[in-house]
């Protein structure tokens, strides 16, 4: 699994010995084993890249993947995108984190699947924000998760955490995220 990930994030071709110990029986494995890392889709892209097609049932499985994988990625691009916008035109700042973020150094946006959009804000802006959230955007408010974010659902179902620190608790040391 590792040597197909490397294949699809960093484009180095599967090596001779790779590829003949991948057959239907191998790939059905590291497919099961992909699905619980949620990396099956880039197990579907190296496969492809190197010219190797699965049986039928196993090839429309990672074409299924590759697919929501792509959707995925293109419902949570627009609520970002709209999300951002809204911050701006209101003057709040604001840094997106994480998957929002780091998903621009793959070699492709939608090979870094995440479940949420998190958002830093100052915590002073917290409410200026749930007031767009619910009213301009129509969001709906998402179960709490911890004391240090706030969680919303986009119009398209996309989880969004909204975080006022990047403290996991109050006791936490590190000088250098207080400024």
């Amino acid at each position: 699994l590792i040597n197909i990930i490397n294949c699809s994030l960093l484009g180095t071709p599967l090596n001779d010995t790779d590829k003949a110990s991948l057959n239907d029986k191998s790939i059905g494995e590291v497919y099961t084993l992909a699905q619980k890392h949620d990396m099956s889709h880039l197990l579907s892209f190296a496969l492809k890249k190197s010219g190797i097609v699965p049986c039928d049932a196993l090839n429309q499985k990672f074409k299924e993947c590759q697919s929501k994988a792509i959707n995925r990625y293109l419902r949570m691009n627009i609520d970002k995108e709209r999300i951002l916008h809204v911050l701006n035109e209101n003057g709040i700042a604001h840094i997106p984190l994480k998957g929002a973020v780091i998903r621009e150094f793959y070699p492709e946006q939608w090979m870094r699947t995440s479940c949420d959009i998190d958002i830093l804000i100052k915590p002073e802006d917290i409410e200026a924000v749930k007031e767009l959230f619910f009213g301009k955007l129509g969001f709906k408010p998402f179960a709490q998760t911890s004391n240090r974010d706030i969680s919303f659902a986009t119009t398209n179902g996309i989880h969004i955490e909204l975080h006022h620190t990047l403290l996991e608790d109050e006791n936490q040391t590190g000088d250098v995220l207080k400024t």
